[in-house]
């Protein structure tokens, strides 16, 4: 009897060991085959960054296997997103660059932000046949070169459908190289739904103009909308429109830095220089860390020859974002045409340190750390063994993370002969 009862607390134990039982998985990043199909176009030429926000970011999906026992997949969702977006997205845009933690160093005329929501996955277990089927959904943020958001929405994929035969339980199942390729064509087809829309938004605003604006017939109070609005009638060159948009937008919220930004973007197109500078002094006052606001400024008062207040508001972007490269070549055009040859020049040479170091490596910042992206044949770089996507996380025993490249410059640079540490 003793022996009897110890065997059934030991078959209860079992029983819920096993009933009650959780797995975690990690699905691996896999090669797919199929494509979401794409109607043939003419390409946008047009400069697009796909802009990973978190590549290591990952979507934990909750699978019930029934009788108590679960599994926890995990997916590398930035993984996915980071691989599969340039493929999805150069079938529409001529030129593509994927950067990851940061903005571009490139000119970019759009940004899209591509992010995993949701991902769904089940199945279907016959007699004889077992039906896979998953789909995602993924959120896309369309912003201008400026930073400014001009669409936000979320794409659904189709049903992918993977189907296995067989009499045995085994021979119905999938593993989980099959589950990441079926998993990542569903997010490829939700990326070629948004893809077809962001193509649609940036060649024809007309289209994207219409519907923010059955979305303001919904919702007329929301002061994003038309923040949004007045961004694409700048960008269609109603400016008129852009002026009335974006002092709604304001009307509706006071502190909307973006609107006030539009609002001087576009009365400067219109050549009202002193509604311009009101509007981007008032966006300055709202958010002062924005070196945007400054650039515009400096743009529209050298227009008016103002030359030694356009210096100042362009060494204010150049502060703001000492690596910028396009504000530091308008201050050096701007010295030259003031007749302040030396400073020109030496504006113009901070421009190639920054984008080709002396000791011949052309970088970017990446996650964090400077990364190289190119080596020059002649160079230092190229005979101390420095390569093409090498990350660079010391020098001269220093952690980089976090560091702006004229940060990398200044540590990097030096006499003739000069010896660095770069780990």
């Amino acid at each position: 009897m003793k022996y009897l009862r110890t065997m059934s607390h030991l078959i209860i134990l079992l029983t819920f060991l096993v009933t009650g039982c959780t797995f975690h998985q990690t699905v691996p990043i896999v090669n797919i085959d199929n494509l979401p199909s794409i109607p043939d176009v003419k390409k946008a030429p047009l400069n697009i960054t796909i802009y990973i926000k978190n590549e290591d970011e990952t979507y934990e999906l909750y699978h019930d296997l029934g009788d108590g026992m679960n599994v926890v997949y995990t997916f590398p969702s930035g993984q996915l997103v980071k691989k599969i977006s340039p493929t999805v997205f150069l079938q529409f845009f001529d030129r593509l660059e994927v950067v990851t933690g940061k903005s571009s160093s490139a000119k970019e005329d759009l940004i899209i932000i591509p992010v995993v929501k949701d991902i769904k996955y089940e199945n279907k277990i016959g007699l004889t046949l077992g039906e896979h089927l998953a789909k995602s959904s993924v959120e896309i943020t369309l912003s201008d070169n400026n930073g400014t958001t001009l669409w936000e929405e979320i794409f659904n994929s189709q049903n992918i459908k993977k189907t296995k035969t067989g009499f045995f339980a085994g021979s119905k199942q999938i593993d989980l190289d099959e589950l990441g390729k079926l998993v990542a064509e569903s997010i490829a087809s939700a990326l070629g739904e948004a893809a077809k829309e962001a193509y649609k938004i940036v060649v024809q605003p007309d289209y994207a103009i219409v519907n923010i604006r059955k979305m303001i017939s919904a919702d007329p109070t929301n002061p994003i909308l038309y923040q949004r609005l007045s961004s694409f009638n700048i960008r269609n060159q109603q400016y008129d429109e852009a002026i009335t948009a974006a002092k709604r937008a304001i009307e509706l919220k006071s502190d909307n830095a973006v609107a006030y930004y539009n609002l001087g973007t576009a009365y400067g197109r219109k050549k009202q220089y002193d509604e311009a500078i009101k509007a981007l002094k008032k966006s300055i006052e709202i958010n002062p860390k924005d070196s945007t606001d400054y650039d515009l400024m400096g743009r529209f008062l050298a227009e008016q020859n103002a030359y030694n207040e356009a210096a100042e508001a362009y060494k204010k972007a150049v502060e703001l974002q000492p690596a910028n490269i396009d504000y530091i070549l308008s201050l050096a055009n701007t010295y030259r045409l003031m007749g302040k040859y030396d400073d020109a020049i030496a504006a113009a040479n901070k421009t190639i340190d920054l984008q080709t170091f002396r000791i011949g490596i052309d970088m970017a910042i990446e996650s964090g750390y400077p990364v190289v992206k190119g080596v020059m044949e002649a160079g230092p770089a190229k005979k101390a063994d420095i390569l093409a996507g090498d990350k660079i996380i010391k020098i001269d025993g220093k952690s980089t993370k976090g560091w702006n490249l004229e940060q990398v410059v200044q540590s990097l640079r030096g006499a003739s002969g000069t010896q660095v540490s770069i780990t």
